[in-house]
């Protein structure tokens, strides 16, 4: 949620999901790891998929649609399963594992992944999703954002993976 009624949640710097009905997910609220030591895009797309899928969910299109978001991102990691590393570095698990097959599979559904900008001084918006045009109630949310705050927005087709050519 945000805290701030005054500023929106898609700004620049700020890791959010805008899903196609326009509602916005802060990644940085919603997307932490249990112990709360991480949080990212993949990781909220995680727990959204384990939240429908292993819980009572009373909604059955989100937990069909969890499902094939699910299905498709494991398709995916066996595809490449170098982007899949259950554990990190040091030796310990890596809550970061399969973040991209996950976001990419989302992306895949429509999911627009707003990512922080490369550059601090950048007057810019990043909206990646895996076809383009996203959808109305999604670039309404976006656009309406960036113009409250006088930002570009630069739409990025074709999803995690195609972005990075791994796809």
């Amino acid at each position: 949620m945000n805290s701030n009624p005054e500023l929106p949640v898609i700004r620049p710097n700020r890791s959010v999901w805008v899903l196609p009905n326009g509602s916005v997910v802060d990644v940085e609220t919603e997307g932490k790891t249990e112990d709360e030591s991480a949080f990212s895009h993949g990781i909220f797309v995680k727990n959204w998929i384990a939240h429908r899928c292993d819980n009572f969910f009373p909604d059955p299109a989100e937990v069909v649609l969890a499902e094939m978001i699910r299905r498709r991102a494991l398709s995916l990691l066996s595809l490449h399963p170098e982007q899949k590393q259950d554990l990190d570095e040091d030796g310990f698990p890596n809550p970061y594992s399969g973040d991209i097959a996950y976001n990419h599979a989302a992306e895949e559904q429509g999911w627009v992944r707003i990512k922080p900008r490369t550059h601090p001084q950048e007057n810019v918006i990043y909206a990646e999703t895996v076809t383009l045009p996203v959808s109305p109630e999604a670039q309404r949310e976006i656009e309406t954002a960036a113009r409250a705050q006088n930002w570009q927005v630069i739409y990025l087709e074709g999803g995690a993976l195609g972005n990075r050519g791994w796809i």
